[in-house]
């Protein structure tokens, strides 16, 4: 039995250097850093209250085993993937605070 008001559709990025994500619809961001490693900043929601969800992953085509550092705009959370098609699933919190969910 299908659910009501489920949206499938996945808005993302594909990023191959240094970037800085602000748009909070975005829900997927793909890294290459087969040329170098890069850093992601993400933004902060600490106003709306509202839970936010975000993949990130390297490219299924990136074999370089350069770091992707992925950091929030406080400066409070950071992580780091650097194997091909590595990926991690983050959340935040009531506070919009990121933490790693899976």
């Amino acid at each position: 039995m299908p659910l009501d008001n489920i949206s499938r559709q996945v808005q993302s990025v594909s990023v191959s250097t240094t970037y800085s994500l602000t748009d909070p619809n975005v829900n997927l961001i793909v890294a290459d850093a087969t040329s170098a490693g890069f850093t992601i900043t993400i933004y902060n929601d600490l106003q709306s209250g509202a839970y936010h969800e975000l993949d990130v992953k390297i490219s299924g085509s990136d074999s370089s085993g350069n770091s992707v550092t992925i950091v929030d705009a406080a400066g409070v959370f950071s992580t780091s993937l650097n194997s091909t098609s590595a990926a991690v699933l983050l959340r935040t919190d009531q506070a919009g605070n990121w933490y790693i969910a899976a």
